[in-house]
């Protein structure tokens, strides 16, 4: 007779780090698009954060206002 291990699956942790505040939704941020996303909006990555800009083309510099802000990207 074999003794199996037991196994009970995968165990998750927080991450404990720091965690960044929410940008408040009506705030205007300045970004800098470095890129196009495949449905047409403009791309830009401030402090960490990645931003999504309607309109806006790459290499533009444009003052956004923040409709929604979400946890994971």
């Amino acid at each position: 007779m074999s003794k199996k291990k037991s196994n009970s699956g995968l165990r998750f942790q927080p991450a404990g780090g720091n965690r960044s505040a929410q940008v408040p939704v009506g705030k205007k941020q300045r970004l800098e698009i470095e890129r196009l996303a495949g449905d047409g909006r403009g791309i830009a990555f401030v402090e960490g954060r990645t931003w999504f800009v309607s309109g806006a083309l790459a290499g533009e510099a444009v003052e956004a206002r923040v409709l929604n802000a979400r946890g994971k990207v």
